[in-house]
């Protein structure tokens, strides 16, 4: 949603550091890896790739398409970066240095780093299908007496056979050239397929492993709050305490039905020294996403939270009004000021539009008195397909899905779904407990058919829709419900448009 390379250049993982205020975004590209840098996630500087293509028969001859990592060291960086080996097959990584962070070097030596095949599982596995060994996305995550200690996306090479044999690497170098195999953080084979873009971060205390998968064939994978659940989960290590243990709602960022969207997250220190969660929206152009603040809460689960510095995303107001309607629509509109109006719809649904626009950051307050739910809806078409997020009461759920109005009854799916030979819907949803009388502060930012959705500071979704319009209609609806939408602010979305 807020940077992308311009076409033909694609994006996927990436690695993000910050120095000195500024922060450095590195991106899978095609084989190399991109470079850019931004103090405030609106404005975007472009830096020279780092060349990823070795001459035939080098160990990088395919590029380099693995995710990597950063890290400095003395008064310069240190970046692993990983590709497929010709010779072997083997997922594998080198080392380039850096005075700063533009101009890289590469090891005379590489490659460097490989699954030992003693603890580590270095064979090819004919499940794997293309991604060969399962040995990738290192990521350093503690400096202690002049060790450096990494994690990795790995498989054992002695497991269960109820077990996929996933687990978290765990290897530790002086040098970044030679290394020590230690036993895994964690062992997660009887959750995921693989444990890619690991990540390890102690936080008030306690650590944390974050992997990123999704439910492959009958591994679905389901959470307290989440059915069908892809993306990136998460463990915890209780102080004192020998291994990690998953909590019962385990997603932190990612989708339902097994949807890949926000994807591929790991951590960062901000530039005021708080943790956040960064990871790109996966699309036929893949673009970074919109960084979270990690919060504890006081069980020691994690949760996801506006960042204040994403605020700098929010531009000019937007005008709107209340005066119009929907023809034929039967439902109550009645408003108190200029920013707050009450909705109600005794018998199906009502809508009332509030504006035209594209991309759009939207902030109100909720408040449902009773019925079955109540939302907003954007990117309305003249056929009346919209992408709605709706607090749905009957069945405690927050969802963002595609939805179709009908004059006098408001919106709902459209009859030609994939029972009558049409499309799959595309939807996302959450449970949530929503309580009648309750004021919900809403946070919405919409860019490239895509919504990123927030209550009461706390992110809910990330969800992009394909096929829903560039621009459209706003509004807001009740479905046999009465609510109140209070404190409206409609603001442009400053940055690459």
């Amino acid at each position: 949603m807020l940077y992308r390379p311009s076409s033909p250049k694609k994006l996927w993982d990436c690695t993000l550091y910050c120095a000195n205020g500024t922060y450095h975004i590195f991106y899978l590209s095609s084989g190399n890896l991109g470079h850019v840098c931004t103090r405030d996630f609106v404005q975007y500087t472009e830096l020279p790739d780092i060349e990823g293509f070795g001459v035939p028969g080098a160990w990088n001859e395919r590029g380099l398409f693995l995710t990597g990592c950063i890290v400095p060291v003395g008064t310069g960086y240190k970046m692993l970066l990983g590709t497929i080996e010709p010779s072997t097959q083997r997922q594998v990584y080198g080392l380039y240095t850096s005075d700063d962070l533009i101009h890289w070097t590469q090891y005379e030596h590489n490659p460097v780093l490989f699954a030992d095949g003693v603890l580590y599982d270095d064979a090819y596995s004919p499940r794997d299908g293309g991604m060969y060994t399962a040995w990738r996305d290192p990521q350093v995550y503690r400096i202690e007496d002049g060790w450096y200690y990494l994690c990795l996306c790995a498989r054992l090479k002695e497991h269960a056979d109820d077990s996929t044999g996933a687990a978290i690497a765990n290897v530790r170098t002086r040098d970044f050239i030679r290394y020590e195999y230690l036993p895994p953080l964690s062992e997660v084979g009887h959750l995921v397929k693989y444990a890619e873009c690991p990540d390890c971060f102690s936080f008030r205390g306690d650590e944390y492993l974050t992997f990123l998968d999704h439910g492959w064939g009958g591994n679905a994978i389901h959470t307290l709050s989440v059915k069908g659940a892809a993306g990136t989960f998460y463990q915890i290590r209780r102080r004192g305490d020998a291994a990690y243990e998953t909590p019962r709602d385990f997603l932190l960022l990612g989708s339902s039905d097994d949807r890949q969207c926000g994807w591929a997250a790991r951590t960062a220190l901000s530039a005021d020294g708080q943790r956040i969660l960064y990871y790109h929206v996966t699309a036929e152009n893949s673009s970074f996403g919109i960084p979270k603040l990690i919060r504890r809460n006081p069980s020691g689960s994690l949760r996801l939270q506006f960042f204040p510095a994403m605020r700098a995303l929010i531009g000019e107001p937007i005008g709107y009004g209340f005066e119009k309607n929907f023809a034929g629509d039967t439902g109550s509109w009645v408003p108190s000021s200029d920013r707050t109006i009450a909705g109600s719809a005794k018998e199906y649904g009502s809508a009332k539009p509030l504006c035209e626009t594209g991309a759009f950051v939207l902030e109100c307050v909720l408040q449902i008195e009773r019925g079955k739910r109540a939302g907003i809806s954007l990117w309305q078409t003249p056929e009346n397909e919209a992408v709605s997020v709706t607090f749905d009461c009957e069945t405690q759920s927050v969802r963002c899905e595609n939805l179709y109005y009908t004059p006098c009854e408001g919106f709902g799916y459209a009859a030609g779904d994939i029972v009558n030979g049409g499309k799959v819907r595309e939807c996302d949803r959450r449970a949530f407990r929503i309580r009648y009388g309750k004021a919900y502060s809403l946070k919405l930012f919409a860019r490239d058919k895509t919504v990123d959705f927030y209550i009461d500071d706390t992110w809910i979704f990330c969800k992009r829709f394909p096929e829903a319009a560039d621009h459209g209609t706003l509004s807001l609806f009740v479905s046999r419900a009465a609510a109140e939408f209070r404190d409206i602010r409609i603001s442009s979305f400053r940055g690459q448009s």
